[in-house]
């Protein structure tokens, strides 16, 4: 959500877009309100918190939707990690072996 200008179309749909990814994760009739002057300090109706966010904006500080069902590490790569720590582990052997002849 873009901030600049909280009557744009580009804003709105923001808006709409985080509501719509809250309610599928969250389920329910109601999360955490993000608007500047609640701060997920209150659970709204999901039409509540689009009328909040659209009037007040989001709260600049909460940039990960941990509370609205998004994931804390959703792009962490686990698999790369693994692959990083195999390719470590490779040539330290083959330094280990060369050392031992």
């Amino acid at each position: 959500m873009d901030e600049k200008n909280k009557r744009s179309i580009l804003y709105e749909d923001g808006v709409r877009d985080f509501v719509s990814f809250a309610k599928t994760k969250l389920g329910g009739s109601a999360c955490p309100c993000p608007c500047k002057n609640c701060r997920n300090r209150f659970r709204l109706e999901y039409d509540v918190v689009e009328d909040h966010l659209n009037l007040n904006g989001i709260d600049l500080s909460y940039r990960v939707w941990v509370l609205h069902g998004e994931r804390r590490f959703a792009n962490f790569d686990g698999a790369s990690v693994v692959g990083n720590m195999e390719e470590i582990n490779t040539e330290e052997e083959g330094a280990w072996n060369r050392e031992l002849c």
